[in-house]
């Protein structure tokens, strides 16, 4: 009986211009390839990059040598890698001779080529950033944070102005100063503080009689239970008083908070 010739498997890769390839968005090239352009067979390309591995950081060897699979003719599942240009650097530098070298050139113009086209599908605000050197770009970086944190702690000062436009912009009557210093985030006696701090209210955290006629303060009067002779007084805001006193306090930076 004839025996069955079996076709030896080639890399259809003839032109130096399909040597590296996109995937992902990074130029890399494969075992397969790098056999065939110098001209070695596949499986002592596969024994090289694993004798590569066995020496090459871990972390590295990772990024830059990834496994992979082909089908071969016969419909079965191959070993191969990726590799990035870092990794097929580090494979092909034992590689010598003229020939080798000549590839080799032939090789990182590939990459090169490659790396122009992805760069080139890249948005105006990524080239712009790969542009910068390091220095910059960890400047741009602290920058960037720095309006983060700063755009962070307009959005917290901001809420209590939303909650006081949802709660009170329609309010009709008289609001405790308790009741206002939740609204804005903050606690009674903190708050308070403030409003003395700020000469709105007196020691005894009674407003000052400016702040009662220009209409922001009202005092209510309660008797004690059980007396008739003394009684409590009680500071409240107006709804005007309310609006004026929430702008002055987010103004002043939520200074109590």
């Amino acid at each position: 009986m004839a025996k069955t010739a079996v076709k030896k498997v080639t890399v259809k890769k003839t032109a130096a211009k399909d040597w590296v390839f996109n995937r992902n968005g990074q130029a890399m090239t494969d075992s397969q390839t790098v056999a065939f352009v110098f001209k070695k067979e596949h499986k002592q390309v596969l024994r090289d990059i694993r004798n590569v591995l066995k020496t090459a950081d871990e972390a590295f060897g990772k990024q830059n040598f990834i496994a992979s699979t082909y089908t071969t003719e016969q419909n079965k599942q191959a070993p191969k890698y990726l590799l990035t240009e870092d990794g097929f650097s580090l494979l092909v530098m034992g590689y010598t001779g003229t020939a080798a070298m000549k590839f080799k050139v032939e090789y990182i113009t590939c990459f090169r080529k490659m790396k122009e086209e992805l760069h080139m599908q890249l948005p105006g605000a990524v080239k712009q950033y790969l542009a910068l050197t390091e220095n910059e770009r960890a400047i741009q970086f602290f920058q960037q944070r720095l309006e983060l944190d700063n755009s962070k702690k307009e959005l917290k000062q901001a809420r209590p102005k939303a909650k006081f436009h949802d709660e009170f912009v329609n309010a009709g009557g008289l609001q405790t100063v308790n009741q206002v210093a939740k609204v804005l985030g903050t606690g009674v006696i903190r708050f308070y503080a403030w409003l003395r701090a700020e000469g709105l209210v007196q020691e005894n955290n009674v407003p000052y009689q400016v702040y009662l006629d220009k209409g922001y303060f009202k005092l209510k009067e309660h008797l004690k239970k059980d007396s008739y002779t003394a009684g409590v007084t009680t500071t409240l805001f107006t709804p005007k008083g309310v609006s004026w006193i929430a702008n002055r306090y987010l103004k002043a930076g939520c200074p109590a908070n």
